[in-house]
């Protein structure tokens, strides 16, 4: 699901397969291609999603029969200056079975491993270095951006509830 300052903006989910807003202002404002660009990013996760719970399984020692939840959070922060955000902060973190993974520090572009299970996943994608750099471009530049327009379209009650700092989580 997207977010913004804490509320749901939209959703995408494996049985319609396609990404559906959840406020008004978004259906009204936002282009098509948004939707289907949307969509094409959210069918991609969900696809690696499918192909990487395997890195997880095998050095968390789990069954694979058994049911797991693999969860990924990205987002920037911003500050508001005038009617321009400037990036603050951002974020890309890996959870497994309701516990951190993997998050990504955006100032080195390095993985950082809460756990000795994922310690080898992070030296793989630490040194999968466009990978990172891209990551890192998208949470400062398109993540931004995306809260730029956001904002330009967010109704009042949006609007009203925002202070100094705007959160995204795609």
């Amino acid at each position: 699901m997207g977010l913004l300052d804490g509320r749901q903006i939209d959703y995408y989910n494996s049985k319609d397969q396609r990404l559906i807003s959840k406020q008004k202002w978004m259906q009204e404002n936002m282009p098509e291609d948004y939707w289907e660009i949307g969509t094409l990013s959210r069918k991609s996760k969900e696809q690696w999603f499918h192909k990487n719970i395997g890195i997880l399984i095998e050095p968390m020692r789990r069954n694979e029969s058994d049911l797991h939840v693999l969860q990924m959070i990205t987002g920037c922060e911003v500050t508001q200056q005038g009617d321009k955000v400037k990036f603050s902060g951002g974020f890309r973190e890996y959870g497994y079975d309701g516990k951190g993974f993997l998050s990504f520090d955006i100032t080195s572009s390095r993985w950082l491993a809460p756990v000795y299970e994922a310690l080898s996943t992070k030296r793989e994608w630490d040194d999968m270095t466009a990978q990172n750099w891209k990551l890192k471009a998208y949470i400062e530049i398109v993540c931004v951006s995306l809260l730029e327009i956001f904002i330009e379209y967010a109704d009042a009650e949006l609007r009203n509830a925002w202070g100094v700092n705007v959160f995204v989580g795609l």
